[in-house]
């Protein structure tokens, strides 16, 4: 496997990890004061403003769902500069909406405009499969989830501080933000997709069911699909339930919440970007795979589980190797594509994402509803996690019998 600061170097790739970096710190910026914007607009007390804050998830997953076949197909058509330039500059149209948006209806329209520029994910990560070999692919994969964690980590901290300044201001920086990223891909961004290697348009390619049965083409394909689909949906039990589950059950301050999920992502970036080639050279793409799987079950139970918040600290171990499985899945998804249609693979994964980012949300919540009972102190409430932890072991002999196949 190429060297992790070859790939690096590689302009292409450079690239698109700059505009990863500002996209993500972009849309961390927006996370923390999302609720206090809703807040001073639809007005009413936490629960209509909750209520809210789910309608904007669900927006947000849903034009991923809808439009990132499109945005694939359009990028394996006519390239996939000038798709992602076309993203950026939608994404400041959203950002600088939702700055500017002084009733509900804008704020809606503004989300749905910053959730169609999301959909540019199925693009740049064809972007990263052109310019990268079928062995490079996976690292590179993981060099871009690494990217783009950091952009998180560090978004939501300075949105936080340019909040407490004007709850609209993060907005108006994202929207900046979003205006340099195309800036700078206008000047640096060379066409990674060849005018020999473009596939001819199809409309049944932008069909977001349709393009799910490209997953399910092939037996590898479609055991591989399904554990990715159970990854993606396990993912979302952290987002979705655990500030509730440590401030009901064990009482956490927002600055110990803070604390872990900042140490958490920091974990989970060390792994991705640094020790990730090592774990890969050493145990092979099939068993680093079913290791990142079993790993993330396992600090998801410690975290169900946890008589004490100890074990919540020893489960970031653990949870920090999950990281290994999303981007090895995805790089031996995309083998199994053409190269003349790796948007159109990449538009059916962030398809799945779409419907993860749907159902997690409302499943776990719900468990945790079901479960919690807002007693503090209540084992139960971390009924989500556990769920969790299952799906992933269910995910690891898909994975398995699905990379063998594929190797």
């Amino acid at each position: 496997m190429t060297p992790r600061t070859s790939l690096v170097r590689r302009p292409g790739l450079r690239f698109i990890l700059v505009i990863a970096a500002l996209d993500t710190l972009a849309l961390g910026l927006s996370a923390p004061v999302m609720p206090a914007l809703l807040r001073g607009v639809v007005g009413g007390g936490p629960g209509r403003v909750s209520t809210w804050v789910g309608v904007f998830v669900v927006l947000w997953a849903a034009m991923q769902f809808l439009l990132s076949p499109a945005v694939g197909a359009l990028s394996d058509r006519f390239g996939r500069r000038p798709v992602l330039l076309g993203a950026c500059a939608g994404s400041c149209a959203g950002f600088a909406l939702m700055a500017w948006a002084a009733s509900l209806p804008g704020l809606i329209l503004a989300r749905i405009v910053s959730g169609a520029a999301s959909a540019n994910l199925s693009a740049s990560h064809a972007y990263v499969a052109d310019v990268s070999s079928p062995d490079e692919r996976a690292a590179c994969f993981s060099l871009v989830a690494a990217t783009c964690g950091a952009g998180f980590l560090a978004g939501p901290v300075l949105g936080g501080v340019l909040g407490d300044i004007d709850v609209r201001l993060p907005f108006w920086v994202a929207a900046g933000l979003s205006l340099a990223n195309a800036i700078f891909g206008v000047i640096f961004m060379a066409e990674s997709l060849p005018r020999e290697r473009r596939a001819l348009f199809a409309w049944r390619s932008i069909n977001p069911v349709g393009s799910l049965g490209l997953l399910s083409s092939r037996p590898a394909l479609a055991a591989m699909a399904g554990a990715q689909f159970l990854l993606m949906v396990s993912e979302m039990a952290m987002p979705s339930t655990f500030v509730l589950y440590v401030t009901e059950r064990f009482g956490w301050t927002n600055a110990a919440v803070g604390l872990i999920m900042t140490v958490a992502t920091a974990a989970n970036l060390l792994v991705q970007a640094v020790l990730f080639k090592p774990t890969v050279v050493r145990l092979g793409e099939r068993r680093a795979l079913v290791a990142g799987l079993l790993a993330g079950g396992l600090g998801l139970a410690m975290c169900g589980w946890a008589p004490t918040t100890l074990w919540l600290w020893l489960g970031v171990i653990p949870m920090a190797w999950y990281g290994l499985a999303a981007p090895l899945l995805r790089g031996l998804l995309t083998r199994q594509a053409d190269p003349a249609r790796q948007g159109q693979m990449q538009g059916a994964i962030a398809c799945l994402f779409g419907v993860a980012g749907v159902l997690g949300p409302l499943l776990f919540t719900q468990v945790f509803g079901h479960f919690g009972r807002a007693i503090p102190g209540n084992p139960s409430s971390g009924a989500p996690f556990i769920l969790a932890a299952l799906m992933l072991m269910l995910a690891v002999p898909l994975a398995w019998r699905g990379s063998s196949r594929s190797s």
